[in-house]
């Protein structure tokens, strides 16, 4: 009774490394307890480990009816964001059991995710960015729990925010999705690509090598990281320009004011001896004594 106790506290606690050590304590001595095989085979999903959960589903198939393995079923395939076929699975349930609880519950909930999924992917395609990014955020709400879908959604919403040229927030919306699923190889590729348009080669580098690594029949990305590492050598090099707070088509006139400028004003001059901008070379006169 005690050892129950303690076990509901870890479940208050979302402590989930607990409660899996007390689940499996309960299941020696209660193989066939339905509740807490059902608590194990969620529990195990929740912790992203989807092939033991499918495991356990052999256990479970020799104690539950089948519409209840079905149900158990759709909710795997539910909770690893592939809606389509948990749908499909809570549907064929309900034909024979049109008042399954659990798969009625199943599958409005998927039918929401859906919609909602649906209507930002059409307010995208359309231009309506702004729009979009709301309606993902939506999406989001509809079950915290469903990490793997929100890794889906989180990716939408930051090719919403990079469209809208919003770099680092996209970006942001990456980490979080690959928070949800570090195997989501399309999240990977794109927070490669703001990486790379941010300046942040190496980190670029290593999730175009992630992406490659977990689809390489979709993501073919050597050229990509090639590519990456000729413009981190070119961005090694000083930026002159940038320095003196010109743009690049600056006449040799407005370069001549501008390091007069910073001659005097900036030790950032100091290093600045000789500088080549694009063939017009620019030589420090050395201060006269006093």
């Amino acid at each position: 009774m005690q050892f129950e106790k303690e076990y509901e506290e870890a479940v208050r606690q979302k402590d989930v490394e607990k409660q899996e050590q007390f689940l499996k304590v309960f299941l020696q001595h209660s193989q066939k307890s339905k509740r807490f095989l059902t608590e194990y085979f969620k529990l195990l999903i929740e912790r992203g480990k989807f092939s033991e959960a499918n495991s356990q589903l052999g256990v479970l198939k020799e104690i539950f009816s089948t519409p209840d393995v079905y149900y158990l079923k759709a909710y795997w395939f539910y909770m690893q964001g592939d809606i389509d076929s948990a749908m499909s699975l809570a549907k064929s349930v309900l034909e024979s059991d049109p008042d399954h609880k659990n798969c009625l519950t199943l599958l409005k909930l998927a039918r929401k995710l859906v919609v909602g999924k649906e209507e930002a992917n059409s307010l995208f395609k359309s231009g309506n960015y702004e729009e979009a990014i709301d309606k993902y955020t939506e999406c989001i709400a509809i079950d915290e729990s469903n990490k793997r879908f929100h890794a889906i959604i989180y990716t939408n919403r930051a090719t919403a925010l990079a469209k809208q040229n919003k770099q680092e927030e996209a970006l942001k919306d990456l980490d979080k999705a690959i928070e949800c699923n570090d195997k989501y190889p399309q999240a990977l590729y794109k927070r490669g690509d703001i990486n790379q348009k941010l300046g942040n080669f190496d980190d670029a580098i290593r999730d175009f090598h992630s992406a490659q690594e977990l689809d390489p029949s979709k993501y073919s990305l050597e050229n990509r990281i090639r590519e990456v590492r000729v413009e981190a050598k070119k961005a090694r090099k000083k930026d002159y320009y940038k320095i003196l707070g010109v743009p690049k088509e600056a006449d040799e006139q407005e370069i001549k004011k501008a390091y007069s400028c910073l001659l005097y004003t900036s030790d950032a001059a100091d290093d600045m001896q000789c500088v080549d901008l694009g063939g017009r070379r620019i030589i420090k006169k050395k201060k006269k004594k006093k």
